[in-house]
């Protein structure tokens, strides 16, 4: 225990944590689903754990404690910005570019502050933090897997919980050096927290839990800009949903309102010219990404990319112009990449994923209509997280491979409310296969 701790002390950190909270989580389930539960969750955990080591094991002979050489991109980035930090921390020698770096605004955020303080603490650890990711990401399952079974029953919250820990892109994302595992943590906790608050049956409960909320909230928007917004968005947008849908009526005379409202905001040509602003402040946010490193896809009129264009480019869009880039922006969130854009064997290799993401779509209706009967409230929680993360990500994009690793902030919840709808059709379908009896005398009989 010694040698290991010595070679890493964020190993030993981390596997301590997991074996807590693995027991933790486990210990009040039945003994089947205990059993299935478990080993989900070990198998899950070894697949990151022997992954994160063949990680370390491609990076000879430049292995070393540092190892920013052998990262690229916004990983080598994090980890660099920390050490530098952490150096500064410590009096070791430094530059002005170091403290530029190590003081920047871009990319300022709690993730860099968390890996840091544990670079201080354990020393420079490129691997180790990666394993501390992995724990973040598995606590986020588990965390959502009680939320669902709580709510949908054990049977989606297992196979809900087996699709987040084995889907390949998820898979990688808990390993690498970035925010996501920290963010699916506390996405996690937003929608427990928010959903045990409405269920509280006492003041003082529903305080505490509108606290965690609080501060869920509060590090998500320090994790992504406008996290607080996204989050305060889902929480209106839900209670909403819950509101309109009790009843046909309430239903019936939200839509006349929503159609009124519509037909008198688009009859006006000012009303047309202000949403075509509005649409473009979003519009221009994609057309810079569309000049970012990687496959771009584009969703304005082919005018528009003659030359790069900064944020701070207009774009005067027309209303009918606004109008398709909204639509197009819909229908690529949906399609890109489609399979016949296939160009390259890292697009083979994902092909099978996002077949995955068209057959999770196609029973999303379902499993909505499943999970609103047998839990309304976290089926609104779920339904308003994804509609309006969906669509701060498909009208800001324009980038492919950016587009698939943000799909990663809504795949858990996609997955929860697909698995519920699949897990329904096969109830139906072994529901109307007649039994077949055992002899023919029974059958005569």
């Amino acid at each position: 225990m010694g040698v290991i701790y010595t070679l890493s002390p964020l190993l030993v950190w981390s596997t301590a944590a997991m074996l807590v909270s693995g027991w933790l989580a486990a210990r009040s389930l039945p003994d089947g689903e205990r059993r299935m539960f478990s080993m989900i969750l070990v198998a899950g955990v070894i697949v990151r754990a022997a992954a994160v080591a063949a990680i370390a094991l491609g990076a000879l002979p430049e292995l070393n404690d540092l190892a920013v050489g052998t990262l690229a991109g916004d990983e080598g980035y994090n980890l660099a910005r920390s050490l530098r930090a952490r150096d500064i921390l410590l009096g070791f020698p430094t530059s002005h570019y170091d403290h530029f770096v190590a003081t920047d605004e871009y990319g300022r955020s709690s993730y860099l502050t968390l890996i840091t303080w544990l670079q201080l603490a354990a020393g420079p650890s490129p691997f180790g933090l990666r394993l501390i990711n992995l724990v973040l990401f598995a606590l986020g399952a588990v965390l959502l897997h009680r939320l669902i079974r709580a709510a949908f029953g054990g049977e989606v919250a297992l196979v809900t919980l087996a699709a987040v820990l084995f889907l390949p892109t998820l898979l990688l994302a808990s390993i690498a050096l970035l925010k996501e595992s920290l963010y699916f943590a506390f996405v996690a906790t937003f929608l427990a927290s928010a959903w045990y608050a409405a269920l509280a049956s006492s003041m003082r409960t529903r305080v505490l839990w509108i606290g965690l909320l609080v501060v869920a909230i509060i590090v998500l928007d320090d994790l992504r800009r406008g996290g607080a917004a996204l989050a305060i968005a889902s929480l209106v947008l839900a209670a909403a949903i819950r509101l309109v849908l009790v009843s046909t009526r309430r239903v019936v005379a939200a839509t006349a309102l929503a159609a009124v409202i519509a037909v008198i905001a688009l009859s006006r040509d000012d009303n047309r010219a202000f949403i075509a602003r509005q649409v473009e402040q979003v519009a221009v946010v994609h057309a810079g990404n569309v000049f970012t490193i990687g496959r771009p896809y584009k969703l304005l009129d082919e005018g528009f990319y003659v030359n790069p264009r900064s944020p701070a480019s207009a774009l005067n869009l027309t209303f009918e112009q606004a109008v398709r880039f909204v639509v197009n922006a819909a229908v690529a969130f949906v399609v890109v990449p489609a399979p016949w854009q296939s160009a390259t064997r890292a697009d083979l290799v994902y092909l099978p994923q996002q077949l995955l993401w068209y057959a999770a779509l196609i029973l999303l209706p379902i499993g909505l209509l499943v999970c609103w009967q047998r839990n309304a409230t976290l089926t609104a929680l779920l339904a308003s997280h994804l509609a309006i993360t969906s669509a701060a990500l498909m009208f800001t994009n324009g980038n492919i491979g950016t587009l698939v690793r943000l799909r990663g902030l809504i795949w858990p919840y996609v997955l929860c409310i697909a698995a519920a709808g699949a897990l329904a059709l096969r109830k139906a379908s072994r529901a109307d296969v007649p039994a077949i009896p055992e002899r023919a005398g029974d059958a005569a009989h």
